[in-house]
């Protein structure tokens, strides 16, 4: 019988990626590289505990308590799928609850694009948000990033500006609302 073998990566490759355990066995760095599974994004869009002033109608305190217990098991079970390395963050793929039946796709795309627009003009996208956003993509290496940001004058160079003129497509290219998504426990719930 024919046995093929391939390496998996070559031998200097190997090296960079062995991440080093302490005595527990927890790893002491991380590796460095593309992050894959988009982990950077797991935060984006959760409201923490005590985070803004209670005077803020979007702060913890003021949101329903059963809307803290629902918000609380959906990051609980986030946690523990990506704890397991076939779960991913898709960077593409936005979930919206509780949305109105009478919104439909091409309603939410323009709603989406208006959210974008506002956005990047009250400044909300940092440059370090660009950064992560390029360290994690891997399509740049760490070279062409130091590059990019020596290149700019300042923070205005590297946050990308609406233009509206482009069309919406190229900020919010496809929608799809699966208003029959079944949870587990077998309710029906509204998800983009």
């Amino acid at each position: 019988r024919r046995i093929l073998v391939d390496k998996a990566v070559d031998k200097s490759t190997a090296e960079s990626l062995k991440v080093q355990r302490d005595e527990d066995g927890k790893p002491i760095d991380k590796k460095i590289g593309k992050d894959k599974r988009n982990l950077y994004l797991k935060g984006e869009g959760r409201v923490m505990e005590g985070g803004k002033e209670t005077t803020d109608p979007n702060s913890w305190e003021n949101i329903p308590q059963s809307d803290q217990m629902k918000r609380g098991r959906a990051h609980q079970e986030k946690h523990t799928k990506l704890r397991s390395p076939l779960f991913f963050i898709n960077p593409f793929r936005l979930s919206i609850r509780n949305l109105g039946k009478h919104i439909d796709e091409s309603q939410l795309k323009v709603l989406a694009a208006m959210g974008i627009e506002k956005g990047l003009e009250k400044n909300l996208v940092s440059k370090e948000d660009v950064l992560s956003h390029w360290r994690a993509g891997g399509e740049l290496t760490a070279r062409e990033i130091i590059q990019r940001l020596n290149a700019s004058d300042g923070d205005e160079d590297i946050i990308p500006i609406y233009d509206s003129s482009e069309g919406i497509k190229k900020y919010v290219p496809s929608v799809f609302i699966d208003r029959d998504f079944q949870g587990k426990d077998g309710k029906a719930s509204k998800v983009l």
